[in-house]
C-alpha cells in the first residue's frame, strides 16, 4: 500500500516539472516567473500614522523567478485609490518607492515619509495613502501588462493635535487692564513627549468676529511660551477669541490651539488712609482727605483722571493727585462733631464699589507739662507729666528735651541728661493731619555736674556762757542743687536744719557739736567740733587768764630744756677731745 502511494506522488512530481519544462521553452518572453500559492500579500502594523512615525509593513509572496534582472517585486505608496487606477499609473506616479528582495516568504520593511512631498495645509490632513505591492516584468525598460499582480493596503498620515502642557481652562476670567500671561508650553495630545519647540505662533485675538489684533510669540528651545495679553489692544469689555496658529513646525503646522478669556469690568475699592477721627484745629481753614484706589488683591490702581461722585457735609475746594493717591481738600466745618462723606467714581471698564466715611471732628486740647525737678544731677532720671486737658486718643505726642540728643513720643517720658547745662523743654501735640500745637518751656531744666559737698562751720567764741545765744556760721561748700544741713548741738536737746542756726545752752559743761551736710543726690559730709560752756562771763575771763599763763610756763620749761642739752652737748665734746694723745696727731 506504501509503497503504491510513494508511486503516485512522484508520478504527479514528474508531470509537474515536464508541464514546467514545456511552457518556459514554449513561452520564454511571456512570463519570467511563475507564482505558487498563497498568493502576494501587504499589510500594515495600524492604519493611522502620524507624520513622524515609522511605517511598519508585512508583504509576503511565492514565486519561482527564472529571469532575475527583468522581475521586479516593489512596494508602492500612493495617494490615490487603486481600485480605479492601473499598476502602470501606480508605477510611474508613487510617492515613495520600496524595492524588495526575491526572497520567499514573509518580508517585514520599516519605512518613513518624507513630509517635504505633501503640503502641510492643516485642512488637508490626515493624508490617506495607499501601499501597493506590484509583482511585474520589465523587459527592454518597457512593462510586461500581462504577467502583473498587486495587492494593496490603506494608511492614513497625520499631524499631531497641539495642547497645552498645563492644562487652561476653556475659558479665563479676567478684569479689565489686569495682568495676565499665559506661560506654558505646547506638547502633542496624542504623545506628550512630543514638544514644539524653537518655533513660533500666530496668536489672533477677536472680539465676536471683529479682529483686534495679531502678535507673534517665539518658543522656546525648551519648547515654553510666554503670552501677555496686555500686549493686545484691549480696549472694551466682553468675550475674546485668542488663536494660536502653530508656524514652522511640520508636526503641528497649521494646527490651532483656542483660549476663551473674558474681559469684565474691573472692580475698585475706594480706600481712606487718613485716620477718621480728626482733631479741629481753628488756625487752618481746611483739611486734606487722602484716598487709594484697590483692586480686589488691594493692590494699589492708578487712573487717569476719573469721573468722582462726592456727597458730603463739607465744603469741598480742591482736589491733587500724588504719589498714588488722590487727596481732597474740605474747608473745616464751623464746629466739632461727625460729618460724613460718600465717595464714588465712573471710568469705562471699571466698577467703583461707593464708599461711604465719617468723620468726628474733636476741639485741639489746651496743652501744658511739668517734671519731677527742675534741677538735675548728671545722670539722674527726669519724669515729665502731660498736664493740660482731656484730648482724642488720636493724638500724637513729640517730646524735644532740648539736648539735640533726646526726643520721645510717650505721653508721660522719662528723660536721663548727659550733659551739665540749662534746657529748653518743648511739647507738640499733632493729629493724624499733621496739625499740631506746641508748648515750649525755656531754661526749665538746670543739670549739674556731680561734687561732694564740705562740712565746716565756726562760732562766736565770746559768746559760750550758758543762756547765751551762740551764732553758728557754715564755712564749708555745697554740693549738687539744694543743700540739706543737720546739726546736732550735742545736748540731746538741740537739733536744727537751718544753714547757719542760733542756738543756747541752758547748762554750763562741755558739747559735742556735729554738723551733716547732704546734698540733691545724697552724697553727705560731717564736721565735729567740741565746746565749752561757762556758767558767768568772769569765768570765762580768769579762764583765759589762766591758759594764757600756763602757756608763758610751757614756753620757758621748754627753752630752759633746750639749753641744758646745748650745755650737756659742748662739755662731753671737749672730755673726748683730752683724750687723744699728742703722736696720734704727728705725721
Amino acid at each position: 500500500m506504501l509503497r503504491w502511494k510513494f508511486y503516485l506522488m512522484k508520478k504527479q512530481a514528474l508531470f509537474l516539472i515536464i508541464n514546467f519544462l514545456i511552457i518556459f521553452q514554449c513561452f520564454p518572453n511571456t512570463n519570467a516567473y511563475l507564482l505558487f500559492e498563497p498568493y502576494p500579500n501587504i499589510e500594515t502594523d495600524k492604519q493611522n500614522y502620524f507624520l513622524d512615525e515609522n511605517i511598519s509593513i508585512n508583504a509576503s509572496w511565492n514565486i519561482y523567478n527564472s529571469i532575475d534582472e527583468e522581475t521586479y517585486i516593489n512596494i508602492f505608496f500612493v495617494d490615490n485609490d487603486p481600485e480605479i487606477l492601473t499598476p502602470s499609473w501606480v508605477i510611474n506616479n508613487s510617492l515613495h518607492v520600496i524595492e524588495c528582495s526575491f526572497e520567499n516568504g514573509i518580508n517585514n520593511f520599516q519605512t518613513s515619509i518624507q513630509s517635504s512631498i505633501f503640503s502641510l495645509n492643516s485642512t488637508q490632513f490626515p493624508i490617506n495613502l495607499w501601499v501597493v505591492l506590484i509583482i511585474f516584468n520589465m523587459q527592454y525598460e518597457i512593462l510586461i501588462n500581462d504577467n502583473i499582480f498587486w495587492n494593496w493596503t490603506q494608511i492614513s498620515l497625520n499631524k499631531y493635535n497641539p495642547i497645552f502642557s498645563n492644562d487652561l481652562e476653556n475659558q479665563t476670567n479676567l478684569e479689565y487692564k489686569e495682568n495676565y500671561f499665559i506661560n506654558n508650553s505646547i506638547i502633542a495630545q496624542q504623545n506628550s513627549s512630543k514638544i514644539y519647540s524653537g518655533g513660533s505662533v500666530s496668536a489672533t485675538l477677536k472680539l465676536d468676529s471683529l479682529l483686534i489684533d495679531i502678535e507673534e510669540y517665539i518658543i522656546s528651545d525648551n519648547g515654553s511660551i510666554l503670552i501677555d495679553i496686555n500686549d493686545f489692544d484691549i480696549s472694551n469689555i466682553g468675550l475674546y477669541n485668542l488663536s494660536l496658529i502653530i508656524l514652522e513646525n511640520e508636526l503641528f503646522f497649521g494646527r490651532e490651539l483656542h483660549q476663551i478669556i473674558n474681559i469684565t469690568e474691573k472692580n475698585i475699592k475706594i480706600s481712606a488712609m487718613n485716620n477718621r477721627n480728626c482733631i479741629y484745629n481753628s488756625s487752618v481753614d481746611f483739611f486734606l482727605m487722602e484716598i487709594q484706589l484697590l483692586d480686589r488683591n488691594n493692590i494699589t490702581v492708578v487712573l487717569d483722571d476719573p469721573f468722582w461722585i462726592i456727597e458730603t457735609d463739607f465744603i469741598q475746594k480742591d482736589s491733587l493727585f500724588l504719589n498714588n493717591c488722590y487727596y481732597f481738600k474740605f474747608i473745616y466745618p464751623e464746629h466739632s462733631g461727625k460729618y460724613f462723606v460718600n465717595i464714588s467714581a465712573f471710568k469705562y471698564g471699571y466698577h467703583f464699589n461707593s464708599s461711604y466715611f465719617t468723620f468726628e471732628f474733636n476741639e485741639f486740647p489746651i496743652a501744658d507739662f511739668f517734671s519731677s525737678s527742675n534741677e538735675l544731677i548728671v545722670g539722674q532720671t527726669a519724669h515729665f507729666f502731660y498736664s493740660g486737658t482731656e484730648f482724642d486718643e488720636n493724638l500724637f505726642f513729640l517730646w524735644d528735651f532740648g539736648d539735640k540728643f533726646g526726643t520721645a513720643n510717650e505721653i508721660n517720658p522719662y528723660y536721663i541728661y548727659e550733659i551739665p547745662g540749662i534746657y529748653t523743654v518743648i511739647l507738640s501735640i499733632y493729629d493724624i493731619n499733621g496739625d499740631r500745637v506746641v508748648v515750649e518751656k525755656n531754661n526749665y531744666i538746670k543739670v549739674f555736674e556731680d561734687t561732694v559737698p564740705e562740712a565746716n562751720f565756726t562760732f562766736n567764741t565770746n559768746s559760750l556762757i550758758k543762756n547765751e545765744e551762740i551764732q553758728f556760721v557754715f564755712t564749708g561748700t555745697s554740693g549738687n542743687g539744694l543743700t540739706s544741713f543737720i546739726w546736732d548741738f550735742g545736748d540731746n536737746f538741740g537739733i536744727s536744719h537751718e544753714k547757719d542756726p542760733i542756738y543756747s545752752y541752758k547748762v554750763p559743761g562741755r558739747y559735742t557739736v556735729i554738723l551733716i551736710v547732704i546734698d540733691l543726690d545724697g552724697d553727705n559730709n560731717t564736721f565735729i567740733q567740741n565746746i565749752r560752756i561757762l556758767e558767768h562771763s568772769d569765768n570765762l575771763n580768769l579762764n583765759g587768764v589762766v591758759e594764757n599763763r600756763i602757756f608763758i610756763l610751757i614756753l620757758i620749761f621748754t627753752f630752759l630744756i633746750g639749753s641744758i642739752f646745748i650745755v650737756y652737748t659742748r662739755i662731753k665734746q671737749r672730755n673726748i677731745s683730752k683724750k687723744i694723745p699728742l703722736k696720734s696727731l704727728t705725721l
